[in-house]
């Protein structure tokens, strides 16, 4: 999917080195040229419009791990207010008593009943797991990769579901260059970012580091994991377009009510059999 780049030129499609994202400062960004092809051939871009691509790896460890920590908090909250709903508990006194308590003054009390005592593991597994979630150190190296060995099977079913661009606001690429690295790369759709149009046709030409700080530079780059900022690769058509129409769809929606249960099942319910005649 992706060719080489033409020395001196970008255009849209193109990827290049020492991009910026805002959530991933500390790590090797590329960017990904969406800029029109006719304004750029024609001179009438004042600044040439990127997306963000960082590596599968970074990803994960940053948007991927939230996605994975709000779905894991949703299932085991689920579980656990059926556990109570079992247990002929009201969810609702987890508004006013902390869940540990609450698993130890109705399910570990002696008067507890058979019901209570027999859901009492279950009910502190889940309530310890997700004690465990709340207090995850998203900064922690060692707690990110605790909480990903120990949900390998979601981590595996998030990556292709990636894969499939079935994850808003994310595309995934398998390289950025026309070598098939296999490491995997990720388009953060939701980061646009731009080039003033001077900087961007020096980096077209190959931009070395600066030997002396920039202020104006390191605003729009970043030379901390390459010296030159280049373009490395080019995503040909149709993809390049597709990457484009999920980049437009995120901000083209258009949001409409649904009608009401009440409706619908009306709707459905309606005699469709046409009068017959002789």
């Amino acid at each position: 999917m992706i060719q080489k780049p033409v020395l001196g030129e970008i255009t849209q499609g193109t990827l290049f080195t020492c991009a910026i994202a805002d959530r991933y400062a500390d790590k090797r960004v590329h960017g990904l040229a969406i800029t029109a092809r006719c304004d750029i051939a024609n001179n009438k871009y004042p600044v040439l419009n990127y997306l963000p691509v960082v590596t599968l790896l970074d990803w994960l460890h940053c948007d991927g791990i939230e996605i994975l920590i709000e779905n894991s908090r949703k299932n085991q909250s689920g579980s656990f207010d059926t556990i109570l709903k079992q247990a002929s508990i009201a969810t609702s006194v987890l508004e006013t008593i902390p869940r540990q308590t609450v698993v130890t003054s109705f399910f570990d009390d002696t008067n507890a009943t058979k019901t209570r005592k027999k859901l009492a593991a279950r009910a502190h597994e889940l309530a310890d797991q997700l004690d465990r979630l709340e207090a995850l150190d998203l900064d922690c190296v060692k707690d990110r990769n605790w909480f990903l060995s120990a949900h390998q099977k979601e981590v595996s079913a998030l990556i292709k579901e990636l894969i499939n661009n079935k994850v808003s606001s994310f595309y995934y690429l398998p390289s950025v260059t026309d070598e098939n690295e296999n490491e995997g790369y990720v388009v953060l759709l939701r980061e646009s970012a731009f080039l003033p149009r001077r900087i961007a046709k020096e980096v077209a030409n190959g931009l070395d580091r600066p030997v002396s700080s920039n202020s104006w530079l390191d605003s729009h780059l970043s030379f901390a994991h390459d010296d030159f900022a280049m373009p490395v690769g080019r995503i040909p058509s149709p993809n390049i377009e597709h990457i484009l129409q999920t980049f437009s769809y995120m901000f083209g929606r258009i949001g409409l009510e649904d009608y009401s249960s009440d409706f619908v099942s009306d709707v459905c319910a309606r005699n469709f059999l046409k009068e017959e005649t002789a």
